[in-house]
Protein backbone atom coordinates (compact mmCIF):
# COMPACT_ATOMS: atom_id res chain seq x y z
CA UNK A 1 0.00 0.00 0.00
CA UNK A 2 2.52 2.59 0.67
CA UNK A 3 4.43 1.86 -2.78
CA UNK A 4 1.13 2.72 -4.35
CA UNK A 5 0.77 5.85 -2.08
CA UNK A 6 4.42 6.53 -3.32
CA UNK A 7 3.76 6.46 -6.82
CA UNK A 8 0.53 8.34 -6.79
CA UNK A 9 2.66 10.76 -5.01
CA UNK A 10 5.50 10.57 -7.48
CA UNK A 11 3.41 11.43 -10.40
CA UNK A 12 1.68 14.24 -8.85
CA UNK A 13 4.90 16.16 -7.83
CA UNK A 14 6.46 15.01 -11.35
CA UNK A 15 3.24 16.94 -12.63
CA UNK A 16 3.99 19.91 -10.18
CA UNK A 17 7.49 19.89 -11.29
CA UNK A 18 6.49 20.79 -14.89
CA UNK A 19 3.95 23.07 -14.42
CA UNK A 20 6.45 25.05 -12.56
CA UNK A 21 8.84 25.13 -15.24
CA UNK A 22 5.54 26.41 -17.11
CA UNK A 23 5.33 28.84 -15.01
CA UNK A 24 8.89 29.87 -14.54
CA UNK A 25 9.08 30.43 -18.49
CA UNK A 26 6.60 32.37 -18.64
CA UNK A 27 7.33 34.59 -15.48
CA UNK A 28 4.76 33.56 -13.57
CA UNK A 29 6.79 32.29 -10.14
CA UNK A 30 10.40 32.14 -9.77
CA UNK A 31 12.72 29.74 -9.22
CA UNK A 32 12.00 28.53 -5.69
CA UNK A 33 8.63 27.34 -6.87
CA UNK A 34 10.80 25.27 -9.56
CA UNK A 35 13.40 23.85 -6.77
CA UNK A 36 10.74 23.49 -4.07
CA UNK A 37 8.62 21.05 -6.61
CA UNK A 38 12.01 19.09 -7.70
CA UNK A 39 12.98 18.37 -4.33
CA UNK A 40 9.58 17.43 -3.35
CA UNK A 41 9.37 15.12 -6.62
CA UNK A 42 13.18 13.21 -5.71
CA UNK A 43 12.46 12.66 -2.20
CA UNK A 44 9.53 10.67 -3.16
CA UNK A 45 11.30 9.19 -5.97
CA UNK A 46 14.23 8.20 -3.80
CA UNK A 47 11.20 6.68 -1.26
CA UNK A 48 10.16 4.38 -4.15
CA UNK A 49 12.83 3.32 -5.16
CA UNK A 50 13.72 2.01 -1.34
CA UNK A 51 10.38 0.82 -1.36
CA UNK A 52 10.65 -1.44 -4.57
CA UNK A 53 13.95 -2.70 -2.94
CA UNK A 54 12.44 -3.66 -0.07
CA UNK A 55 10.30 -5.45 -2.44
CA UNK A 56 12.97 -7.36 -4.22
CA UNK A 57 14.40 -8.43 -1.10
CA UNK A 58 10.92 -9.77 0.38
CA UNK A 59 11.22 -11.65 -3.17
CA UNK A 60 14.31 -13.43 -2.60
CA UNK A 61 13.93 -14.01 0.76
CA UNK A 62 10.78 -16.05 -0.06
CA UNK A 63 12.63 -17.63 -2.76
CA UNK A 64 15.54 -18.65 -0.67
CA UNK A 65 12.75 -20.45 2.49
CA UNK A 66 10.78 -22.69 -0.52
CA UNK A 67 13.94 -23.34 -2.04
CA UNK A 68 12.77 -22.45 -5.62
CA UNK A 69 15.11 -21.42 -8.80
CA UNK A 70 12.50 -20.54 -10.73
CA UNK A 71 11.25 -16.71 -10.76
CA UNK A 72 7.97 -15.56 -9.30
CA UNK A 73 5.94 -12.13 -9.30
CA UNK A 74 4.61 -10.91 -5.51
CA UNK A 75 0.67 -10.44 -6.19
CA UNK A 76 0.27 -7.03 -4.08
CA UNK A 77 -3.10 -7.38 -2.20
CA UNK A 78 -5.63 -4.54 -2.75
CA UNK A 79 -5.02 -1.22 -0.88
CA UNK A 80 -7.12 -1.64 2.06
CA UNK A 81 -7.04 -5.85 2.32
CA UNK A 82 -7.56 -6.90 6.02
CA UNK A 83 -6.35 -9.80 7.08
CA UNK A 84 -9.31 -12.35 8.13
CA UNK A 85 -9.60 -13.13 11.54
CA UNK A 86 -9.34 -17.12 11.25
CA UNK A 87 -10.68 -19.72 14.22
CA UNK A 88 -10.00 -22.76 14.05
CA UNK A 89 -10.86 -26.00 16.45
CA UNK A 90 -7.67 -27.64 18.08
CA UNK A 91 -5.05 -27.25 20.60
CA UNK A 92 -2.44 -24.50 20.23
CA UNK A 93 1.09 -26.03 19.93
CA UNK A 94 2.78 -24.80 22.64
CA UNK A 95 -0.50 -26.12 24.63
CA UNK A 96 -0.14 -29.76 22.86
CA UNK A 97 3.86 -30.07 23.37
CA UNK A 98 2.87 -29.60 27.28
CA UNK A 99 -0.29 -31.62 27.32
CA UNK A 100 2.29 -34.37 26.13
CA UNK A 101 4.81 -33.41 28.54
CA UNK A 102 1.87 -34.07 31.20
CA UNK A 103 1.25 -37.56 29.88
CA UNK A 104 4.72 -38.61 30.25
CA UNK A 105 5.16 -37.16 33.56
CA UNK A 106 1.86 -39.23 34.70
CA UNK A 107 3.24 -42.53 32.67
CA UNK A 108 6.50 -42.05 34.96
CA UNK A 109 4.02 -42.37 38.31
CA UNK A 110 2.95 -45.64 36.89
CA UNK A 111 6.62 -46.94 36.34
CA UNK A 112 7.55 -45.91 39.58
CA UNK A 113 4.98 -47.30 41.13
CA UNK A 114 5.53 -51.06 39.37
CA UNK A 115 8.98 -51.36 41.07
CA UNK A 116 7.27 -51.65 44.26
CA UNK A 117 5.51 -54.92 43.08
CA UNK A 118 7.02 -58.45 43.51
CA UNK A 119 8.51 -59.65 40.42
CA UNK A 120 8.76 -62.86 39.20
CA UNK A 121 12.18 -64.62 37.98
CA UNK A 122 11.95 -67.98 35.53
CA UNK A 123 15.17 -69.81 34.81
CA UNK A 124 15.86 -72.69 32.46
CA UNK A 125 18.78 -75.18 32.04
CA UNK A 126 19.77 -77.65 29.51
CA UNK A 127 23.08 -79.13 29.60
CA UNK A 128 24.97 -82.24 29.66
CA UNK A 129 27.36 -84.06 32.04
CA UNK A 130 29.21 -86.47 29.93
CA UNK A 131 31.36 -88.08 32.59
CA UNK A 132 28.36 -88.93 34.08
CA UNK A 133 25.73 -89.50 31.22
CA UNK A 134 25.57 -88.66 27.94
CA UNK A 135 22.10 -87.66 28.37
CA UNK A 136 20.54 -84.06 28.69
CA UNK A 137 19.43 -82.80 32.11
CA UNK A 138 17.11 -79.96 32.39
CA UNK A 139 15.99 -77.83 35.24
CA UNK A 140 14.10 -75.04 35.96
CA UNK A 141 13.96 -72.50 38.72
CA UNK A 142 11.31 -70.28 39.77
CA UNK A 143 11.99 -67.18 42.03
CA UNK A 144 9.76 -64.15 43.75
CA UNK A 145 12.20 -60.66 44.19
CA UNK A 146 10.62 -58.71 46.84
CA UNK A 147 11.16 -55.28 47.25
CA UNK A 148 12.75 -54.69 50.66
CA UNK A 149 13.95 -51.14 50.71
CA UNK A 150 10.04 -49.38 50.14
CA UNK A 151 11.58 -45.76 51.18
CA UNK A 152 13.55 -44.69 47.90
CA UNK A 153 10.87 -46.74 45.85
CA UNK A 154 8.22 -44.29 47.63
CA UNK A 155 10.21 -41.21 47.23
CA UNK A 156 10.46 -41.98 43.28
CA UNK A 157 6.33 -42.13 43.30
CA UNK A 158 6.36 -38.70 45.28
CA UNK A 159 8.84 -36.89 43.55
CA UNK A 160 6.76 -38.25 39.83
CA UNK A 161 3.47 -37.23 41.22
CA UNK A 162 5.40 -34.05 42.18
CA UNK A 163 6.31 -34.06 38.40
CA UNK A 164 2.62 -34.39 37.60
CA UNK A 165 1.73 -31.21 39.34
CA UNK A 166 3.97 -29.00 38.27
CA UNK A 167 3.59 -30.06 34.40
CA UNK A 168 -0.54 -29.77 35.16
CA UNK A 169 0.42 -26.17 36.61
CA UNK A 170 2.24 -24.66 33.57
CA UNK A 171 -0.10 -26.19 31.34
CA UNK A 172 -2.52 -24.06 33.20
CA UNK A 173 -0.38 -21.37 33.08
CA UNK A 174 -0.03 -21.71 29.59
CA UNK A 175 -3.57 -21.88 28.64
CA UNK A 176 -4.10 -18.60 30.68
CA UNK A 177 -1.15 -16.87 29.23
CA UNK A 178 -2.65 -17.78 25.51
CA UNK A 179 -6.44 -16.56 26.22
CA UNK A 180 -5.26 -13.32 28.09
CA UNK A 181 -3.27 -12.76 25.09
CA UNK A 182 -6.25 -13.86 22.85
CA UNK A 183 -8.34 -11.35 24.42
CA UNK A 184 -5.42 -8.53 24.16
CA UNK A 185 -5.34 -8.83 20.51
CA UNK A 186 -8.82 -8.97 19.85
CA UNK A 187 -9.53 -6.18 21.53
CA UNK A 188 -6.47 -4.41 19.61
CA UNK A 189 -7.60 -5.35 15.87
CA UNK A 190 -10.99 -4.17 16.76
CA UNK A 191 -9.74 -0.93 17.84
CA UNK A 192 -7.87 -0.49 14.84
CA UNK A 193 -10.64 -1.90 12.49
CA UNK A 194 -12.27 1.05 14.05
CA UNK A 195 -9.88 3.21 13.27
CA UNK A 196 -9.35 1.99 9.40
CA UNK A 197 -13.43 2.76 9.09
CA UNK A 198 -13.25 6.34 10.16
CA UNK A 199 -10.11 6.42 7.40
CA UNK A 200 -12.13 5.24 4.65
CA UNK A 201 -15.35 6.23 5.69
CA UNK A 202 -14.23 10.10 6.12
CA UNK A 203 -10.57 10.87 6.52
CA UNK A 204 -9.38 9.66 2.71
CA UNK A 205 -12.27 10.77 0.77
CA UNK A 206 -12.03 14.67 2.29
CA UNK A 207 -8.50 14.30 1.43
CA UNK A 208 -9.25 13.24 -2.41
CA UNK A 209 -11.64 16.29 -2.02
CA UNK A 210 -9.18 18.54 -0.61
CA UNK A 211 -6.31 17.34 -2.97
CA UNK A 212 -8.57 17.98 -6.22
CA UNK A 213 -9.57 21.48 -4.69
CA UNK A 214 -5.92 22.77 -4.31
CA UNK A 215 -4.58 21.10 -7.87
CA UNK A 216 -7.03 23.24 -8.86
CA UNK A 217 -6.77 26.80 -6.89
CA UNK A 218 -2.85 26.20 -8.04
CA UNK A 219 -3.87 26.18 -11.29
CA UNK A 220 -6.12 29.14 -10.77
CA UNK A 221 -3.26 31.34 -8.80
CA UNK A 222 -5.98 31.20 -5.87
CA UNK A 223 -3.20 29.51 -3.44
CA UNK A 224 0.54 30.09 -4.06
CA UNK A 225 3.06 26.75 -4.59
CA UNK A 226 3.86 27.17 -0.59
CA UNK A 227 0.96 26.96 0.42
CA UNK A 228 -0.11 23.71 -1.76
CA UNK A 229 3.21 22.03 -0.85
CA UNK A 230 1.67 22.19 2.97
CA UNK A 231 -1.40 21.07 2.16
CA UNK A 232 -0.30 18.28 -0.22
CA UNK A 233 2.26 17.16 2.55
CA UNK A 234 -0.58 17.11 5.28
CA UNK A 235 -2.54 14.76 2.47
CA UNK A 236 0.34 12.49 1.90
CA UNK A 237 0.93 12.37 5.67
CA UNK A 238 -2.32 10.86 6.28
CA UNK A 239 -2.29 8.55 3.82
CA UNK A 240 0.55 7.16 5.14
CA UNK A 241 -0.78 6.76 8.29
CA UNK A 242 -3.84 5.03 7.20
CA UNK A 243 -0.68 2.50 5.97
CA UNK A 244 0.91 2.71 8.81
CA UNK A 245 -2.51 1.42 10.91
CA UNK A 246 -3.62 -1.10 8.61
CA UNK A 247 0.08 -2.55 8.30
CA UNK A 248 -0.06 -2.79 12.48
CA UNK A 249 -3.37 -3.71 12.62
CA UNK A 250 -2.48 -7.43 9.97
CA UNK A 251 0.36 -8.09 12.28
CA UNK A 252 -1.63 -8.14 15.23
CA UNK A 253 -4.28 -10.27 13.10
CA UNK A 254 -1.63 -12.28 12.09
CA UNK A 255 -0.71 -13.06 15.64
CA UNK A 256 -4.19 -13.35 16.68
CA UNK A 257 -4.55 -16.43 14.09
CA UNK A 258 -1.48 -18.16 15.26
CA UNK A 259 -2.93 -18.14 18.66
CA UNK A 260 -6.21 -19.23 17.92
CA UNK A 261 -5.08 -22.08 15.67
Amino acid sequence: HRLSITKENSAIYNDFVTKAKLRLDKGASNRSEVATATLGYQKIVNEQQLLEAQLKQIKFAIQNAIQSTEAFDIILEESNFKIPIVINEGTHVSLTKQEEALKVAQLQIAVEQTKRLPEIMVAYNNQSFREINEARFQSVMLGVSIPIFQGSLNAGVKAAKTKVNMEEHQLQIQKNTITQQMQQLQVEVTAYDAILTSYQQTQLPEALVLQNNIQAQLLAGEINFLEWVVLNNQIIELKNQFCEQLFTRNIKAVSLNYLVK
